[in-house]
């Protein structure tokens, strides 16, 4: 017998089908209402222990960040993101450039 979960991956994370408490530190930048994946899956993994840093973009598109060099939003959000993994990368000193 073979069962099927009709269960998106996402759904998995948030609704706690899936144990946190195995991964690591995660970065998540988000749009404020985002369908694909919510607030949630930072504050479980926080509750599970996981280091989470959470930055929300209010008003901007699912995955914003592909439009770096013309979006200022999206510059700002992959500068956050260089800039929290920088020191888990032992790059303290290096700075973050932005390609023109």
């Amino acid at each position: 017998m073979q069962l099927t979960l009709r269960v998106q991956p996402t759904e998995m994370i948030t609704s706690g089908w899936f144990d946190l408490t195995a991964t690591g530190a995660s970065f998540v930048t988000n749009r404020e209402k985002d369908p694909f994946f919510t607030k949630s899956f930072a504050e479980r993994a926080s509750q599970a222990g996981v280091e989470v840093r959470l930055d929300v973009f209010p008003e901007m598109l699912h995955s914003f960040q592909m439009m770096a060099g013309r979006a200022p939003e999206a510059e700002d959000a992959i500068r956050r993101f260089a800039e929290s993994v920088r020191p888990k990368l032992g790059l303290q000193g290096e700075r973050t450039r932005v390609a023109q």
